[in-house]
């Protein structure tokens, strides 16, 4: 694992500040955290100004020298942001390592304190897990950080852990739709921390952890009750929200036509992306408007999701899922004509 090698290396008494997304991929990688380092402090970034709040970290750890090592996972910046970061990390001899698995963050690996990585590594831990589909398997943010860990020596591997990261990576590459006939397992997952919200999904998993559950006992009787009342939820989200869909025709700046569906929630995300392609199977984007972000999916061969959200809107992704977030000036702006007047928010000076 030539890529891991590169990067800083280490230890479990270290002070780390861990910058990582907001969902089940981000939640995995905090977990193996909490379970690794005896000091650490988490900072969840959304879209929104991620690459910026990752570059005002750095900046503000060179001032205070709060924390020994910075670690960014399933998270990425800009290539300006981070030539700001190499400069810093190299006068100031800084600790900073960088793991993501988005096609569209390859170039940073460029810079020797991030590996990004899009396939599973060879002699990851969890290969094994792949059988004869590992030439085809992703990594995850969750992935990376659990063969980081070991690597370092600061994490031990378990049968409970490799099956948490396992089927946290799958679900998150879609691994468990094209590799293991979408079994629900690797759904459930992702469900549960949409459940109970990724505080007390990370505490349950780090508990289930420590008490060294087996890898069959993942999820447990209440689990599998709460589950029940949420697909009730769904079933019920979903016969509402397919008559919100629109069709359109996406006209860009450039001529390029797209036949798409869209519509506005922020319920149940990934289950209303799989209603649009049941639906409408033949267009060529799927769009959700959640409120601060565009979230995408497409099912093309030929169509790149992700590196069309980049070329775009400067956002990013993978080639079948991706997004960007909604400038504030501009919800702002769509505030004031919906309630016609002007305005002021309280941080402000009016």
């Amino acid at each position: 694992m030539e890529l891991l090698k590169k990067l800083d290396k280490v230890n479990k008494t270290d002070n780390i500040l861990l910058l990582t997304h907001i969902d089940m991929d981000a939640a995995g990688a905090e977990i193996l955290c909490r379970l690794g380092f005896d000091n650490l402090t988490v900072k969840n970034l959304s879209n929104n100004k991620m690459s910026d709040s990752i570059l005002e970290a750095v900046q503000k750890n060179n001032e205070t020298h709060e924390y020994d090592v910075i670690l960014i996972d399933d998270i990425s910046c800009s290539m300006e942001n981070a030539k700001e970061i190499d400069d810093l990390k190299k006068k100031h001899n800084m600790r900073i390592v960088l793991l993501d698995h988005h096609q569209t963050a390859l170039a940073l690996n460029a810079y020797d304190w991030a590996t990004v990585k899009v396939s599973l590594f060879s002699q990851s831990t969890i290969a094994y897990r792949y059988g004869n589909n590992l030439s085809k398997a992703h990594s995850s943010g969750t992935s990376l950080m659990y063969d980081y860990l070991i690597f370092n020596h600061v994490l031990d591997a378990t049968p409970f852990l490799d099956e948490l990261v396992h089927q946290i990576a799958a679900y998150d590459t879609w691994d468990w739709h094209y590799l293991f006939n979408d079994n629900d397992k690797y759904s459930n997952m992702d469900k549960l921390c949409d459940i109970y919200g990724m505080r007390v999904f990370v505490d349950e998993m780090y508990q289930r952890a420590l008490k060294n559950y087996n890898s069959f006992e993942l999820c447990n009787e209440k689990d599998m009750f709460m589950l029940e009342i949420w697909k009730t939820k769904l079933d019920d989200h979903l016969e509402h929200i397919k008559t919100a869909f629109k069709e359109a025709t996406l006209t860009l700046e450039n001529n390029t036509t797209l036949d798409i569906v869209w519509c506005i929630t922020s319920d149940y995300l990934q289950d209303t992306f799989e209603l649009m392609k049941t639906e409408y199977p033949e267009k060529d984007l799927y769009i959700i408007n959640y409120g601060s972000g565009i979230s995408m999916r497409g099912v093309k061969k030929d169509f790149n999701v992700g590196m069309f959200a980049k070329e775009n809107y400067g956002g990013g992704g993978h080639p079948g899922a991706a997004g960007f977030p909604i400038p504030e000036e501009m919800i702002h702006e769509y505030m004031e004509q919906i309630l016609k007047g002007k305005i002021v928010n309280q941080t402000e000076e009016i």
